[in-house]
């Protein structure tokens, strides 16, 4: 089992301060005061030619000579459903939204940020990793789960765009969406590949490569700018019967 740490984000507001916690693995808090010590120039040696090192692949230092020279496998192929059975009729209580933001940076984390790069979800669509859709992270609140097909998700340019048709008991959370006293998602996930760079003093961290294994929806998203909301996706999000049978054989 990963060992994890709750990380703080601290906001004031006027005299008002508000703790927000986050899940992130023991070493990435530790990758992060790695990186922090880069500002007092207690610099990590370049894996290769031993100078100052500007960047961390993967925990591996590299001078800005030897970043420059890496390359970056990203795979081309496009994201799809990853569920081939969502009901083709529509839910009016059906939750929808964003859960995965690309290229945009998260709150500070307890000492960094982070960004999503678009090729990190690819993995988990081409392995049709069977996600679960859960009410704040909890276990025990699974709302949605793509082999029940009761939650699908697709890549869009913007993100990782998701539909969940939660069960009746779950009524009083889609009235906490319906109602927009909650309105963001957040995903568990554990990256394969990332960056750590110094910018403005501030440990920075690319995640290029990761396995997701659920999406939530969340009252204190570390990305603000995922969404969920009541309603159907839009009629073209959803497969056609021929194209779910297509999926299904894949």
């Amino acid at each position: 089992m990963i060992e994890r740490a709750i990380l703080q984000h601290v906001i004031r507001r006027g005299d008002v301060s508000t703790v927000e916690a986050y899940e992130r693995p023991i070493e990435v808090r530790s990758m992060a005061q790695r990186v922090q010590r880069w500002a007092a120039k207690e610099f990590d040696a370049c894996s290769i030619c031993r100078g100052d090192a500007v960047m961390l692949r993967t925990g591996v230092a590299y001078c800005a000579k030897h970043r420059d020279e890496l390359r970056y496998d990203i795979d081309p192929r496009p994201g799809r459903l990853t569920s081939a059975h969502l009901r083709a009729e529509p839910s009016p209580r059906e939750l929808t939204g964003t859960a995965i933001v690309f290229n945009v940076w998260s709150v500070d984390l307890g000492g960094f940020v982070e960004r999503i790069r678009p090729q990190s979800v690819d993995r988990t669509l081409r392995e049709a990793t069977d996600l679960r859709a859960l009410w704040s992270h909890e276990p025990s609140e699974v709302i949605g789960r793509i082999e029940a097909g009761t939650l699908a998700v697709r890549k869009e340019t913007k993100g990782l765009a998701v539909a969940i048709d939660p069960p009746r008991w779950a009524d009083r959370h889609v009235e906490s969406v319906q109602r927009g006293d909650v309105s963001g998602m957040s995903f568990a996930f554990s990256a394969l590949d990332d960056e750590w760079f110094l910018q403005d003093g501030l440990p920075h961290r690319d995640v290029l490569d990761m396995m997701t294994s659920e999406v939530s929806i969340v009252g204190w998203p570390a990305y603000p700018q995922t969404t969920i909301r009541v309603g159907p996706a839009s009629r073209d999000y959803r497969p056609s019967m021929a194209m779910r049978q297509r999926m299904a054989r894949i």
